[in-house]
């Protein structure tokens, strides 16, 4: 083969393997999008059929959630963890809030926005709510450990 026909055959291999690629993208999406429409319609759902639409089928949806949350409790053993657990949210409290520092640090006062945009400080206030929200989640995650 010349150089020229080994650049024609990669070239048609990397156009398959994009095709297929993107076959296989459409057939997920084609699949999600049956399951959000057959929810949407109330026929089926993993738990059976109901004609008495979500509330006919919510004493099994209980049951299945009361099942992963056992599941979850017997991978995790918070009884046997709880000392490592408690020492990773300590250390990803201390995380956020160094970033909380580092973020209010950036905020630049001396700058002034231009017209019809948005202060450029606005990013680092988001982000410091974000973390905020962050240390509330990880102080919820704490009293639900130190509950077990």
């Amino acid at each position: 083969m010349t150089n020229h026909e080994n650049q024609d055959f990669l070239k048609f291999i990397g156009i398959s393997v994009l095709v297929l690629f993107l076959l296989y993208v459409g057939v997920k999406i084609f699949k999600l999008q049956f399951k959000v429409m057959e929810g949407l319609t109330g026929q089926t759902s993993d738990t059976g059929t109901s004609s008495n639409g979500e509330a006919g089928s919510a004493a099994a949806y209980s049951a299945n959630i009361k099942a992963a949350v056992v599941q979850m409790q017997d991978a995790l053993l918070i009884g046997k963890y709880r000392a490592d657990y408690e020492n990773i949210l300590l250390n990803l409290d201390d995380y956020i809030n160094l970033l909380m520092l580092k973020t209010s640090l950036n905020i630049n006062l001396n700058i002034e926005p231009e017209a019809g945009k948005p202060n450029p400080n606005m990013a680092n206030f988001a982000a410091l709510s974000s973390l905020i929200t962050s240390k509330t989640s990880l102080n919820s995650v704490m009293k639900y450990i130190d509950s077990h």
